[in-house]
């Protein structure tokens, strides 16, 4: 992780978008979906609940984006919790208060982003608190143990705040499923050379973002924005294409069937998790 991604794990949760619908971004990067607050900070109050071994390699990575200030380090560990301040310190000059209750971190400190890097068991429970509390949560695998303790997460997530959603970037996502397939039936076919590989149709990632928001029966306040309001909030953000649909047809014409289109793949990817029981 060199930076923030523009996504992060509490927008996961809340519309379930391409990491959690399995959509490959085949002609779009990931979508830019931003809190619809007046303005975000340019350094983000960052806590962590779990600074053992493994929650101190997230701290770093956070740290090294230079995009975080370290306001809060929780454990019940006091080594672990005074390791974690002393990275903070150490690589970014910043000095974190220590707590021992992960409640009384999320209430003082109001950090816009929380590490979830406690033990497996404790995940559900640390998630849900520091979203309701208005946090952004990275939470390690496994998310949760128990479909209900993930629905748990997931209802937490839908009561967020409102989201806004970059609408002037236009191309087609892609599932995944649909892009393993196309490759395999082009190798097959002794096919060589360049190739315009995704779903048929196109859209735009508030569009998009909607899309995936009726289609799991998701409820939130979703307003578009655009690209220029974005670089506004953060301006060291990669340029990305307005347009960038691809051609499909020779691949259709190669492949002898239409290329599905993205709406009917993400339906398909809906059943899919309704069959699981995923969500």
């Amino acid at each position: 992780m060199n930076r923030p991604s523009p996504i992060n794990r509490r927008e996961f949760l809340a519309t379930s978008t391409l990491a959690a619908a399995g959509i490959a971004a085949g002609a779009l990067a990931v979508p830019r979906i931003v809190r619809a607050a007046a303005a975000q900070p340019s350094t983000y109050k960052l806590a962590i609940a779990g600074s053992g071994w493994w929650g101190k390699n997230i701290l770093r990575e956070a740290i090294m984006s230079k995009a975080c200030k370290v306001v809060g380090v929780c454990d019940v560990d006091a080594t672990m919790r005074k390791e974690g301040v002393a990275m903070a310190r150490e690589m970014a000059g910043d000095e974190p208060k220590e707590y021992e209750d992960f409640r009384e971190m999320l209430a003082k400190e109001k950090p816009d982003i929380l590490i979830n890097g406690t033990p497996d068991h404790w995940h559900p429970l640390i998630t849900i608190e520091a979203v309701k509390n208005g946090a952004h949560v990275y939470v390690e695998k496994p998310i949760s143990h128990t479909i209900k303790e993930g629905r748990a997460m997931v209802n937490a997530a839908r009561a967020g705040k409102p989201l806004k959603v970059v609408s002037d970037q236009t191309g087609c996502p892609t599932w995944t499923d649909d892009l393993a397939a196309m490759t395999l039936e082009l190798l097959d076919r002794g096919a060589s050379g360049l190739w315009h590989a995704t779903n048929a149709g196109q859209t735009n990632w508030f569009d998009f973002t909607a899309a995936i928001l009726e289609e799991f029966g998701l409820k939130t306040d979703l307003s578009p924005t655009t690209s220029a309001e974005w670089f506004k909030i953060r301006p060291d953000s990669a340029v990305r294409p307005a347009y960038s649909v691809l051609d499909v047809e020779p691949l259709s014409r190669t492949l002898g069937r239409p290329v599905r289109h993205w709406r009917d793949a993400l339906r398909e990817y809906r059943r899919q998790v309704d069959e699981a029981g995923a969500l």
